[in-house]
């Protein structure tokens, strides 16, 4: 988990805190056409280590589907915008945030890229950057938030 700024996470310019996230989510696909998917999930996972504690998210994704190279290698990439809910204030958003500003319930912005083999194209190796801010002070709060870069596997059914 991260207070850098989202830009320098992805560009893995950032320190860390000692800590693990652990979770899982569930998915629905609203439309698809040959070039993108409009997805529903909601999620739930904890934080493990210095800063810990349980969260909830629900979002709404936005998916690329088509790219050249699918027939080698099955790629994907997402954009997300919905909130995110955590039970416990943790430490480090405390620590980062102005004084009685940390918030519990702060925007999820969530992007991702998967890649899957063409002949498994419904399990994923996923690539996540899940993001909690206060969207430029809308949530009523300034340097509040947490990126936290993950990796997982998704089936899709």
């Amino acid at each position: 988990m991260s207070s850098e700024a989202l830009g320098d996470v992805l560009l893995f310019n950032q320190a860390y805190e000692d800590a693990a996230f652990l979770g899982g989510a569930v998915g629905y696909e609203l439309y698809r056409n040959s070039l993108f998917s409009v997805e529903l999930e909601a999620g739930t996972g904890a934080l493990i280590g210095d800063s810990n504690g349980p969260q909830v998210w629900g979002a709404l994704y936005g998916r690329w589907n088509s790219f050249p190279w699918n027939d080698t290698v099955k790629t994907s990439i997402a954009l997300s915008t919905g909130v995110n809910y955590t039970f416990k204030r943790m430490q480090f958003e405390v620590d980062n945030a102005a004084p009685d500003q940390n918030r519990k319930l702060l925007h999820y912005f969530s992007p991702e890229v998967t890649f899957a083999l063409p002949d498994h194209p419904d399990t994923e190796l996923v690539f996540r950057v899940h993001h909690r801010s206060a969207v430029f002070g809308l949530f009523n709060c300034s340097r509040c938030g947490s990126d936290t870069p993950t990796v997982g596997l998704r089936h899709r059914f």
